[in-house]
Protein backbone atom coordinates (compact mmCIF):
# COMPACT_ATOMS: atom_id res chain seq x y z
CA UNK A 1 0.00 0.00 0.00
CA UNK A 2 2.78 2.33 0.88
CA UNK A 3 4.66 1.83 -2.77
CA UNK A 4 1.04 2.41 -4.42
CA UNK A 5 0.49 5.65 -2.23
CA UNK A 6 4.12 6.93 -2.92
CA UNK A 7 3.05 6.06 -6.77
CA UNK A 8 -0.10 8.06 -6.74
CA UNK A 9 0.71 10.63 -4.87
CA UNK A 10 3.59 11.35 -7.51
CA UNK A 11 0.89 11.50 -10.06
CA UNK A 12 -1.20 13.88 -8.39
CA UNK A 13 1.72 16.16 -8.18
CA UNK A 14 2.24 16.09 -11.76
CA UNK A 15 -1.72 16.84 -11.88
CA UNK A 16 -1.49 19.57 -9.67
CA UNK A 17 1.00 21.31 -10.95
CA UNK A 18 0.36 20.78 -14.40
CA UNK A 19 -2.88 22.95 -13.57
CA UNK A 20 -0.95 25.56 -11.04
CA UNK A 21 1.60 26.19 -13.46
CA UNK A 22 -0.03 26.06 -17.40
CA UNK A 23 -3.39 27.13 -16.20
CA UNK A 24 -2.72 30.36 -14.33
CA UNK A 25 0.53 32.28 -12.40
CA UNK A 26 3.81 31.11 -13.27
CA UNK A 27 5.15 32.64 -11.28
CA UNK A 28 3.38 30.40 -8.25
CA UNK A 29 3.17 26.94 -9.24
CA UNK A 30 2.70 25.47 -6.01
CA UNK A 31 -0.38 26.96 -5.52
CA UNK A 32 -4.05 27.22 -7.43
CA UNK A 33 -6.45 29.54 -7.35
CA UNK A 34 -10.15 29.00 -8.00
CA UNK A 35 -9.83 29.15 -11.06
CA UNK A 36 -7.28 26.60 -11.88
CA UNK A 37 -9.06 24.17 -9.29
CA UNK A 38 -12.53 24.79 -11.18
CA UNK A 39 -10.95 23.58 -14.76
CA UNK A 40 -9.57 20.34 -12.39
CA UNK A 41 -12.22 19.53 -11.44
CA UNK A 42 -14.49 20.17 -14.79
CA UNK A 43 -11.92 18.31 -16.43
CA UNK A 44 -12.22 15.52 -14.10
CA UNK A 45 -16.03 15.29 -14.45
CA UNK A 46 -15.96 16.78 -11.01
CA UNK A 47 -18.09 19.62 -11.45
CA UNK A 48 -20.60 19.81 -14.59
CA UNK A 49 -20.45 15.99 -15.17
CA UNK A 50 -22.42 13.51 -16.86
CA UNK A 51 -23.44 11.29 -13.49
CA UNK A 52 -25.36 12.59 -10.34
CA UNK A 53 -22.63 12.92 -8.41
CA UNK A 54 -21.18 15.78 -9.99
CA UNK A 55 -20.82 19.16 -8.52
CA UNK A 56 -22.03 22.70 -9.45
CA UNK A 57 -19.86 25.52 -10.36
CA UNK A 58 -21.07 27.19 -7.44
CA UNK A 59 -20.19 23.64 -4.75
CA UNK A 60 -16.90 23.49 -6.55
CA UNK A 61 -16.07 27.70 -5.36
CA UNK A 62 -17.78 26.97 -1.65
CA UNK A 63 -15.73 23.81 -1.29
CA UNK A 64 -12.36 25.83 -2.30
CA UNK A 65 -13.07 28.95 -0.18
CA UNK A 66 -14.11 26.44 3.35
CA UNK A 67 -10.44 25.02 2.17
CA UNK A 68 -8.49 28.15 2.41
CA UNK A 69 -10.18 28.84 5.32
CA UNK A 70 -9.13 26.00 6.80
CA UNK A 71 -5.64 26.64 5.93
CA UNK A 72 -5.90 29.71 7.87
CA UNK A 73 -6.99 29.07 10.53
CA UNK A 74 -3.67 27.08 10.86
CA UNK A 75 -1.82 29.40 9.39
CA UNK A 76 -3.00 31.97 12.44
CA UNK A 77 -2.67 28.90 14.98
CA UNK A 78 1.17 28.61 13.87
CA UNK A 79 0.76 25.70 11.43
CA UNK A 80 0.98 23.30 13.93
CA UNK A 81 -2.30 21.93 14.65
CA UNK A 82 -4.58 19.47 12.98
CA UNK A 83 -7.36 20.78 10.83
CA UNK A 84 -10.50 19.28 11.99
CA UNK A 85 -13.96 18.61 9.62
CA UNK A 86 -17.09 17.08 9.92
CA UNK A 87 -16.77 15.63 6.72
CA UNK A 88 -13.74 13.89 7.34
CA UNK A 89 -13.38 12.92 11.33
CA UNK A 90 -9.86 10.56 10.53
CA UNK A 91 -8.51 13.61 8.38
CA UNK A 92 -6.06 11.24 6.87
CA UNK A 93 -5.64 8.98 3.73
CA UNK A 94 -3.45 5.79 3.27
CA UNK A 95 -3.89 6.47 -0.47
CA UNK A 96 -2.91 9.81 -1.00
CA UNK A 97 -1.07 10.63 2.25
CA UNK A 98 -3.91 13.58 2.56
CA UNK A 99 -3.18 14.58 6.15
CA UNK A 100 -5.48 17.30 8.03
CA UNK A 101 -1.91 18.57 9.39
CA UNK A 102 -0.83 21.32 7.25
CA UNK A 103 2.43 23.90 7.52
CA UNK A 104 0.91 27.38 7.22
CA UNK A 105 3.10 30.03 5.72
CA UNK A 106 2.96 32.91 8.07
CA UNK A 107 1.91 35.47 5.79
CA UNK A 108 -1.91 35.92 7.06
CA UNK A 109 -5.09 35.22 5.02
CA UNK A 110 -4.49 32.64 2.29
CA UNK A 111 -5.51 33.13 -1.69
CA UNK A 112 -4.75 29.81 -2.83
CA UNK A 113 -4.70 26.33 -2.36
CA UNK A 114 -1.44 24.25 -1.59
CA UNK A 115 -0.63 20.61 -2.50
CA UNK A 116 -1.59 19.66 0.86
CA UNK A 117 -4.91 21.30 0.90
CA UNK A 118 -5.52 19.93 -2.94
CA UNK A 119 -5.32 16.33 -1.76
CA UNK A 120 -7.37 16.99 1.41
CA UNK A 121 -10.40 18.36 -1.09
CA UNK A 122 -9.70 15.17 -2.90
CA UNK A 123 -10.42 13.29 0.80
CA UNK A 124 -13.62 15.86 1.18
CA UNK A 125 -15.04 14.77 -2.08
CA UNK A 126 -14.18 11.36 -1.49
CA UNK A 127 -16.20 11.69 1.44
CA UNK A 128 -19.50 13.09 -0.24
CA UNK A 129 -20.07 9.62 -1.49
CA UNK A 130 -18.41 7.58 1.55
CA UNK A 131 -21.13 5.93 3.81
CA UNK A 132 -19.25 6.15 7.00
CA UNK A 133 -15.45 6.97 7.85
CA UNK A 134 -14.87 3.59 7.17
CA UNK A 135 -15.58 3.61 3.84
CA UNK A 136 -13.33 6.58 2.92
CA UNK A 137 -10.78 4.55 1.23
CA UNK A 138 -12.35 2.75 -1.03
CA UNK A 139 -14.43 5.89 -2.06
CA UNK A 140 -11.43 7.94 -2.51
CA UNK A 141 -10.08 5.08 -4.61
CA UNK A 142 -13.39 5.31 -6.82
CA UNK A 143 -13.05 9.09 -7.06
CA UNK A 144 -9.32 8.77 -8.34
CA UNK A 145 -9.29 5.75 -10.88
CA UNK A 146 -12.53 6.36 -11.87
CA UNK A 147 -12.45 10.47 -12.61
CA UNK A 148 -9.22 12.06 -11.71
CA UNK A 149 -6.52 9.72 -12.85
CA UNK A 150 -8.18 9.22 -16.41
CA UNK A 151 -8.75 12.45 -17.21
CA UNK A 152 -6.88 14.74 -15.05
CA UNK A 153 -4.49 16.48 -17.99
CA UNK A 154 -0.53 16.66 -16.19
CA UNK A 155 2.94 17.73 -16.62
CA UNK A 156 4.54 14.63 -18.50
CA UNK A 157 8.66 15.55 -18.32
CA UNK A 158 11.04 14.16 -20.19
CA UNK A 159 13.43 11.58 -18.77
CA UNK A 160 17.07 12.65 -19.38
CA UNK A 161 18.88 9.74 -17.03
CA UNK A 162 20.85 8.93 -20.49
CA UNK A 163 21.92 12.33 -21.23
CA UNK A 164 23.17 13.13 -17.13
CA UNK A 165 25.08 9.64 -17.71
CA UNK A 166 27.39 10.69 -20.38
CA UNK A 167 30.78 11.35 -20.35
CA UNK A 168 30.78 14.80 -21.14
CA UNK A 169 27.95 16.11 -18.62
CA UNK A 170 29.75 14.68 -16.38
CA UNK A 171 33.50 15.63 -16.97
CA UNK A 172 31.81 19.46 -17.38
CA UNK A 173 29.99 18.87 -14.01
CA UNK A 174 33.42 17.62 -12.29
CA UNK A 175 35.21 20.70 -14.15
CA UNK A 176 32.77 23.55 -13.05
CA UNK A 177 30.85 21.93 -9.89
CA UNK A 178 33.26 24.53 -7.64
CA UNK A 179 32.25 27.72 -9.01
CA UNK A 180 28.61 26.20 -9.96
CA UNK A 181 28.23 25.32 -6.14
CA UNK A 182 29.57 29.02 -5.18
CA UNK A 183 26.51 30.64 -7.27
CA UNK A 184 24.05 27.80 -6.27
CA UNK A 185 24.97 28.65 -2.28
CA UNK A 186 24.01 32.39 -3.18
CA UNK A 187 20.28 31.41 -4.70
CA UNK A 188 19.82 29.38 -1.68
CA UNK A 189 21.03 31.74 0.93
CA UNK A 190 18.27 34.08 -0.90
CA UNK A 191 15.91 30.98 -0.37
CA UNK A 192 17.19 30.71 2.98
CA UNK A 193 16.03 34.22 3.98
CA UNK A 194 12.69 34.41 1.92
CA UNK A 195 11.43 31.69 4.14
CA UNK A 196 12.54 32.87 7.34
CA UNK A 197 10.91 36.26 6.04
CA UNK A 198 7.21 34.08 5.70
CA UNK A 199 7.95 32.29 9.01
CA UNK A 200 9.34 29.05 7.91
CA UNK A 201 11.16 26.78 10.13
CA UNK A 202 14.50 27.99 9.00
CA UNK A 203 15.37 24.30 7.67
CA UNK A 204 16.10 25.62 3.87
CA UNK A 205 19.39 25.63 3.90
CA UNK A 206 21.69 24.63 0.48
CA UNK A 207 18.18 24.16 -1.16
CA UNK A 208 17.16 26.80 -3.89
CA UNK A 209 13.65 27.60 -4.37
CA UNK A 210 11.39 28.26 -7.84
CA UNK A 211 11.81 32.13 -7.02
CA UNK A 212 15.57 31.69 -7.15
CA UNK A 213 15.82 29.32 -9.85
CA UNK A 214 13.73 32.43 -11.92
CA UNK A 215 16.13 35.02 -10.58
CA UNK A 216 18.96 32.85 -11.88
CA UNK A 217 17.72 32.37 -15.11
CA UNK A 218 16.91 36.04 -15.20
CA UNK A 219 20.65 37.75 -14.37
CA UNK A 220 21.95 35.59 -16.73
CA UNK A 221 19.43 36.59 -19.54
CA UNK A 222 18.36 33.08 -19.50
CA UNK A 223 15.03 34.01 -20.09
CA UNK A 224 15.83 35.89 -23.31
CA UNK A 225 16.83 32.75 -25.17
CA UNK A 226 13.78 31.87 -27.84
CA UNK A 227 12.54 28.19 -26.37
CA UNK A 228 13.60 29.45 -22.12
CA UNK A 229 9.87 30.98 -21.48
CA UNK A 230 8.76 31.04 -17.64
CA UNK A 231 6.53 28.32 -18.31
CA UNK A 232 9.47 26.40 -19.46
CA UNK A 233 11.85 27.40 -16.64
CA UNK A 234 8.68 26.55 -14.23
CA UNK A 235 8.57 22.98 -16.15
CA UNK A 236 12.06 22.65 -16.12
CA UNK A 237 12.01 23.36 -11.82
CA UNK A 238 8.81 20.99 -11.71
CA UNK A 239 10.90 18.71 -13.62
CA UNK A 240 13.95 18.14 -11.26
CA UNK A 241 12.41 19.34 -8.19
CA UNK A 242 11.04 16.64 -5.42
CA UNK A 243 7.63 15.64 -5.14
CA UNK A 244 7.01 17.57 -1.98
CA UNK A 245 7.43 14.69 0.95
CA UNK A 246 5.22 15.27 3.96
CA UNK A 247 7.47 14.96 7.28
CA UNK A 248 6.33 16.30 10.14
CA UNK A 249 3.53 18.65 8.69
CA UNK A 250 5.94 20.25 6.32
CA UNK A 251 5.76 20.15 2.82
CA UNK A 252 9.11 21.34 0.69
CA UNK A 253 9.47 21.77 -3.20
CA UNK A 254 12.95 22.97 -3.46
CA UNK A 255 16.05 22.10 -5.43
CA UNK A 256 19.33 20.69 -3.70
CA UNK A 257 22.95 21.32 -5.87
CA UNK A 258 22.02 18.08 -7.73
CA UNK A 259 18.91 19.40 -9.09
CA UNK A 260 20.46 22.53 -10.03
CA UNK A 261 22.77 20.95 -12.07
CA UNK A 262 19.76 18.91 -14.22
CA UNK A 263 18.53 22.14 -14.36
CA UNK A 264 21.12 23.57 -16.10
CA UNK A 265 21.55 20.40 -18.62
CA UNK A 266 17.80 20.96 -19.08
CA UNK A 267 18.02 24.54 -20.14
CA UNK A 268 20.85 23.68 -22.16
CA UNK A 269 19.50 20.86 -24.16
CA UNK A 270 15.63 23.10 -24.36
CA UNK A 271 17.89 25.78 -26.33
CA UNK A 272 20.11 24.42 -28.01
CA UNK A 273 18.67 21.28 -29.21
CA UNK A 274 17.83 22.05 -32.17
CA UNK A 275 20.73 23.81 -33.03
CA UNK A 276 23.09 20.96 -31.62
CA UNK A 277 21.28 17.74 -31.76
CA UNK A 278 22.21 15.12 -29.39
CA UNK A 279 25.44 17.07 -28.93
CA UNK A 280 24.95 17.99 -24.64
CA UNK A 281 28.00 18.95 -23.96
CA UNK A 282 28.59 21.70 -26.68
CA UNK A 283 24.81 23.05 -25.56
CA UNK A 284 25.64 22.99 -21.69
CA UNK A 285 29.21 24.70 -22.99
CA UNK A 286 26.60 27.41 -25.17
CA UNK A 287 24.88 27.60 -22.43
CA UNK A 288 27.98 28.90 -20.73
CA UNK A 289 28.85 31.18 -23.41
CA UNK A 290 25.42 32.94 -22.53
CA UNK A 291 26.05 33.34 -19.03
CA UNK A 292 29.81 34.24 -19.47
CA UNK A 293 28.82 36.69 -21.91
CA UNK A 294 26.09 38.45 -20.08
CA UNK A 295 27.99 38.84 -16.82
CA UNK A 296 31.31 39.79 -19.05
CA UNK A 297 28.82 42.78 -20.85
CA UNK A 298 27.52 43.65 -17.29
CA UNK A 299 30.67 44.11 -15.69
CA UNK A 300 31.35 45.81 -19.06
CA UNK A 301 28.54 48.34 -18.48
CA UNK A 302 29.34 48.60 -14.50
CA UNK A 303 32.74 50.01 -15.29
CA UNK A 304 30.66 53.39 -16.70
CA UNK A 305 28.46 53.63 -13.93
CA UNK A 306 27.83 53.56 -10.00
CA UNK A 307 28.15 50.43 -8.41
CA UNK A 308 24.82 48.03 -8.25
CA UNK A 309 23.24 44.70 -8.43
CA UNK A 310 26.17 43.73 -11.30
CA UNK A 311 28.72 44.42 -9.28
CA UNK A 312 27.60 42.03 -6.68
CA UNK A 313 26.80 39.57 -9.72
CA UNK A 314 30.46 39.81 -10.25
CA UNK A 315 31.49 38.90 -6.82
CA UNK A 316 29.48 35.90 -6.91
CA UNK A 317 30.27 34.77 -10.74
CA UNK A 318 33.97 35.51 -10.67
CA UNK A 319 35.14 31.77 -10.19
CA UNK A 320 33.08 30.27 -12.95
CA UNK A 321 33.76 32.98 -15.18
CA UNK A 322 37.41 32.96 -14.57
CA UNK A 323 37.54 29.09 -14.75
CA UNK A 324 35.24 28.68 -18.08
CA UNK A 325 37.13 31.63 -19.64
CA UNK A 326 40.35 29.55 -18.97
CA UNK A 327 38.37 26.53 -20.99
CA UNK A 328 37.26 28.79 -23.33
CA UNK A 329 40.65 30.04 -24.89
CA UNK A 330 42.13 25.92 -24.21
CA UNK A 331 38.85 25.30 -26.55
CA UNK A 332 39.88 28.03 -29.10
CA UNK A 333 37.24 30.23 -28.50
CA UNK A 334 35.10 28.24 -29.93
CA UNK A 335 31.86 29.48 -31.22
CA UNK A 336 29.30 26.33 -29.52
CA UNK A 337 26.11 28.41 -30.53
CA UNK A 338 26.69 27.42 -34.36
CA UNK A 339 24.63 25.25 -36.14
CA UNK A 340 28.00 24.10 -38.06
CA UNK A 341 29.64 21.86 -35.88
CA UNK A 342 33.07 22.17 -38.23
CA UNK A 343 33.10 26.00 -38.10
CA UNK A 344 32.45 26.33 -34.65
CA UNK A 345 35.72 27.94 -34.25
CA UNK A 346 35.40 31.99 -34.10
CA UNK A 347 36.94 34.97 -32.54
CA UNK A 348 34.14 36.74 -30.35
CA UNK A 349 33.28 40.38 -30.97
CA UNK A 350 33.29 40.75 -27.23
CA UNK A 351 36.38 39.09 -26.64
CA UNK A 352 38.05 41.71 -29.20
CA UNK A 353 36.16 44.61 -27.58
CA UNK A 354 37.11 43.58 -24.01
CA UNK A 355 40.63 43.19 -24.70
CA UNK A 356 41.03 46.38 -27.29
CA UNK A 357 42.16 44.25 -30.41
CA UNK A 358 40.74 42.17 -33.63
CA UNK A 359 41.79 38.46 -32.22
CA UNK A 360 41.21 35.71 -35.41
CA UNK A 361 41.37 32.24 -34.89
CA UNK A 362 42.50 29.19 -37.39
CA UNK A 363 39.50 27.78 -38.42
CA UNK A 364 40.45 24.00 -37.24
CA UNK A 365 38.45 21.37 -37.09
CA UNK A 366 37.60 19.90 -33.50
CA UNK A 367 37.47 16.14 -33.41
CA UNK A 368 37.25 15.66 -30.09
CA UNK A 369 34.44 15.55 -27.78
CA UNK A 370 33.56 17.92 -25.19
CA UNK A 371 34.51 15.53 -22.27
CA UNK A 372 37.75 14.93 -23.90
CA UNK A 373 38.65 18.59 -24.21
CA UNK A 374 37.67 19.47 -20.66
CA UNK A 375 39.91 15.91 -19.67
CA UNK A 376 42.88 17.57 -21.39
CA UNK A 377 42.69 21.35 -19.79
CA UNK A 378 42.26 20.03 -16.56
CA UNK A 379 45.44 18.11 -17.43
CA UNK A 380 47.21 20.96 -18.46
CA UNK A 381 45.89 22.78 -15.08
CA UNK A 382 47.57 20.26 -13.17
CA UNK A 383 50.68 20.25 -14.86
CA UNK A 384 51.00 24.07 -15.11
CA UNK A 385 50.12 23.91 -11.26
CA UNK A 386 51.73 20.78 -10.14
CA UNK A 387 51.04 20.74 -5.87
CA UNK A 388 48.87 23.91 -6.34
CA UNK A 389 45.21 23.50 -5.47
CA UNK A 390 42.91 24.36 -8.48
Amino acid sequence: MAARASSINDELWRIFSFYSLECGDKNDPEHLDSSQFLRFCQCCEICDGPDDTSMSIADINLLFTTQIKAEDKIAAAGGGGAAKTKTNPSGTSSIIGAGAKREGSGRGRQQNLSFDGFLHTLVVLAMRNAQSAEHLEPALLDLLERKVLPNAERRLPSIVSIQMAGEDTIQLKEHFQTPLQTIFTHYADAYDRRMRGIGRPASHKRMMGYYELLQFATDCHLTMLPRLSRLEIGNIFLAVAPVPTNSAGKRVTSLRFPQFWEALVRFAMLAFGEMRQDDVGEQICGLFLVIWRTLSEANDRGAKGPPGRADYLQQVYKLFLERFMAFWAHDNYREYLREDAAAAVAAPDLLSKLRGEERTVADTRVTQSVGQRVKAHAQNIRDAHAGDFY
